[in-house]
């Protein structure tokens, strides 16, 4: 999705914006000077590059996308990658929910920050630095207390398994950042989101209670 954005000379820029659905991670975010439907491909071909090429994209239908008079280049584009495009109207806005609430998020605690950025280059650096944060650090309510990059990378569920006895053992202010057993001993790594890690491994025949060695 597309988003305007408002440098402290008063020059506008557009936030493209690819975020993955299920884990709301956020892919790509990258300000434009321009909102074309060449810079949306560019951008693309950026995401696809990094990671792989996605099952089906759902996008509005702003004309940097789809066209009411013909196949436009984007779509010819997606059909070369056998990427299915869900291009949805104004009847169905729960269908961009997940990107929506990221922008508003973006508004919220990062936006207040734009009066400082004169230049593209100076904003961009702020907003690479936010999606980190974002990823990576940021719990996420819909998502448990967990951050999109549990989700994108695949250890959610596991994580999701190992908080309920872990943090019954007095440790519920940190962030379980990995976890796995090794020879029938837990292997937890864990501490504040800013700050140094804590490593603790249980006892044999203890695995799961979140006791142990730190």
């Amino acid at each position: 999705d597309l988003l305007q954005l408002t440098l402290r000379e008063g020059a506008k820029l557009y936030l493209a914006t690819f975020l993955d659905d299920y884990s709301r991670f956020v892919l790509h975010a990258r300000l434009l000077p321009v909102k074309t439907m060449d810079a949306v491909i560019k951008q693309l071909r950026e995401v696809v590059k990094r990671h792989g090429i996605m099952d089906r994209l759902i996008t509005d239908k702003g004309s940097e996308f789809v066209s009411w008079h013909g196949f436009t280049a984007f779509e010819e584009f997606l059909c070369q990658l056998d990427v299915e495009l869900i291009a949805s109207g104004p009847e169905t806005p729960q269908n961009q929910g997940k990107v929506e609430r990221w922008h508003q998020t973006l508004r919220q605690e990062f936006e207040a920050l734009r009066g400082r950025f004169a230049y593209q280059s100076e904003a961009q650096l702020e907003l690479d630095r936010f999606v980190n944060y974002y990823n990576y650090e940021r719990p996420h309510q819909a998502l448990g207390g967990l951050v999109p990059a549990d989700r994108f990378f695949g250890i959610a569920e596991d994580l999701e398994k190992e908080l309920a006895s872990y943090h019954g053992g007095g440790r519920a202010h940190e962030r379980i950042y990995f976890c796995c057993n090794i020879q029938g001993r837990r292997l937890v790594v864990s501490g504040p989101r800013r700050g140094e890690f804590n490593v603790y491994c249980s006892d044999p025949g203890t695995e799961g209670n979140g006791q142990g060695d730190e």
